[in-house]
């Protein structure tokens, strides 16, 4: 099932984004940001592994947006039960995020 979530998080406070709920898998298909109109402020955007907290993959680090929006992230990333995305942004911005992904249970069969 299809989703979005969008948020405007606090700029300069490490907010998260969403986290994939138990017993389902996620397929992240963008990422996009719009700090604030006629204002170039840097943002940060990562996944963070339920798995192992310190493992923090970036799919955004300090890049710089204007007055347009800037897609963070473009593609396919699957994400586990328990991950999430994370979001920061430079003081001064006025941030807002849209998260896009698809929603599916996990399936508990063994690879062969």
């Amino acid at each position: 099932m299809r989703h979005s979530v969008g948020a405007a998080p606090t700029a300069a406070v490490l907010t998260k984004i969403f986290t994939v709920p138990i017993g389902y898998k996620a397929n992240v298909s963008a990422v996009t940001v719009n700090v604030g109109a006629a204002i170039a402020k840097t943002f940060t955007v990562y996944w963070k592994h339920a798995d192992d907290p310190t493992l923090l993959v970036y799919l955004s680090r300090s890049q710089s947006a204007a007055t347009q929006d800037s897609p963070a992230f473009s593609g396919n990333l699957i994400m586990q039960s328990g991950d999430s995305i994370w979001f920061n942004s430079e003081a001064g911005a006025i941030p807002t995020i849209i998260c896009s992904f698809d929603l599916y249970k996990e399936n508990n069969a063994p690879y062969l």
